[in-house]
Formats: structure tokens, sequence, C-alpha cells
């Protein structure tokens, strides 16, 4: 990763070390143990990377991005321990540790899930309390709200639960990518997009591109569950296949999937040069990146 990616990671990783905190009162201590077992395990942190470089792109407030940032990157946490659960897809490994379950508790997991979450929203309600424009800090904060909700991330899991072993016609197949995975990563970049004022004939070109990268996120990811190292990823491999998972490779194959990525980045990376009052590098350059990544 380049180094204006780290330098983002490192002020997210630093805002998350301060979320949950030591305490006097020993239930709580440990509590924070368990949510901070998964939410400072490390990982891309794309997603609040991508709120706070586009706010800087776009010249938005970068204290209420920031913030923004850090609860994005809890909802994200809470949503991967939820999904390692025996009631879901019962896996042993995340960022090649134990899962919170297995680290702990199915109990103190599922608690610790439910305590970021709502962190989350308290830290954004923050935001919108502290922020010079109150107003574009809401819908920004709406925004991520409906994209994590049942017509986003929750209501693509559904889909993914439910359809397990029943192969899925184009359609449905198109909603569950899009809702569990591409909607979370367009959030941050429609958000920052608003935070910044953005008129509304650029945010949707910037829509565009987020729900590009986004859509191609886990087709990669599909192909990694197949082709990935597990000492790289972190994770166990095939397990999209064990469980009978509706996939973008096993409904169109590799060749298809590789080219399709290929051929959606390529999209992006155009919208963004005709979008060529702002420097677009930074975008460009994790575009290239997200095509060939190997975790």
């Amino acid at each position: 990763m380049n180094k204006a990616y780290l330098e983002a990671r490192a002020l997210v990783e630093e805002g998350l070390k301060r979320v949950f905190t030591e305490s006097d009162n020993a239930y709580e201590k440990l509590f924070n143990e368990v949510m901070n077992y998964s939410l400072l395990s490390g990982g891309k942190r794309l997603r609040p990377v991508l709120m706070v470089k586009t706010t800087e792109i776009l010249g938005g407030p970068m204290d209420s991005a920031l913030k923004i940032a850090l609860a994005i990157e809890m909802i994200h946490t809470y949503s991967l321990i939820h999904d390692d659960l025996p009631a879901m897809d019962d896996d042993e490994l995340r960022r090649g540790r134990p899962t919170a379950h297995r680290q702990y508790s199915e109990a103190l997991a599922i608690l610790s899930g439910d305590g970021l979450l709502n962190k989350a929203y308290e830290i954004m309600v923050e935001a919108i309390l502290t922020a010079r424009n109150p107003s574009d800090t809401a819908l920004c904060v709406a925004t991520i709200a409906h994209a994590a909700g049942e017509k986003g991330m929750i209501g693509g899991q559904v889909v993914d639960i439910l359809s397990q072993g029943s192969p899925l016609e184009e359609e449905m197949l198109d909603y569950l990518i899009t809702n569990k995975t591409a909607r979370l990563i367009m959030a941050p970049v429609l958000g920052a997009g608003i935070l910044s004022g953005l008129d509304l004939e650029k945010l949707k070109d910037l829509e565009r591109v987020a729900f590009l990268m986004g859509y191609s996120f886990q087709l990669r990811d599909d192909l990694l569950d197949l082709t990935g190292d597990q000492a790289v990823t972190g994770k166990a491999s095939n397990r999209d296949e064990v469980l009978g998972k509706n996939t973008y490779p096993s409904h169109y194959g590799l060749e298809k999937t590789r080219g399709d990525i290929d051929g959606f980045l390529e999209e992006a990376t155009t919208i963004l040069r005709n979008m060529d009052e702002y420097d677009w590098s930074f975008m460009i350059e994790l575009i290239q990146e997200l095509r060939k990544r190997e975790k």
C-alpha cells in the first residue's frame, strides 16, 4: 500500500485505540478487552480510509470525517463478529487469529458486536452535534445507517444465509453482492461527498465509482476464497463452497469473474479521470491495488 494509505490507516488506528479505554470496573474492563480484541486486530481499514481520504480530496471537514470513519470501522467489525458466529458462517479464524466467539464465548462475542454497533452511532451523533454543517453531517450519517441496515448490509446477509445450497437467479445474486458488501464500501465515499458539499451530478459519479469498487472487492474476495493462501488471507479457504454459498465465481466461473473485475475497475478509473477538477491519484492507485490484492 502507498504512503498516503498507510498514513490514513495509522490515523484511524490511533483513533480506534482511544474508543474503549481502561476502566476500574472489572466487568467493563473485560468487555473492553473483548471489543478491542476484534476492533484492534488489524486489517485493511479500507472503509475508514476511504472516508478520510475522499473527504481530504474534496476539501471537506476532516474532524467530522475522522469521527464517522471510526464509526464505519466499528460497524464493519461488528458485522464480522456476528458473521463468524456458529449460527452464521461458524468460522474459526479471522485475520489469522481465533474468531471472537472462539477466543471468549458466543455470548460475549454477540454482546461485543452489539456494543460496537451502538458505540458507532454514539460517535456519529457526536459528529453531528459538533459539526460546522450539522445538516450535511446528518445526511452523511443517514447514508451510512441505510447502507448498514435491512436494505443494505444486513439485507444482503439475509439473502446470503437463506440462499445457501440453492442457486440464485442473476438479479438476486446481484442484490446479494451489492448489499452484503458493496454498500458499506460505497457509504464512506458517498458520505464524504455529502459531507464536503459536492453537487448532485458529481455525487452520482462518485457513487458509481464507489459501487464498482465495492462490487469488485466482493468478487475478489470470492476468488481469494477459492484460490487464496490461508497463511496470507488469515482465514480458512473454500468456505463458500463448503457452506453452499452463492458467489460470482460459482455462477459465472473464474475467468469471467477476473475479467469483470478488470472491467469494473477500469470503468471506475475512467470516471475519476473525467472528474479532473480534483486530484484522484490516491483513489486511482488504490483501485489498481484492489485489482491484485491477495488478502
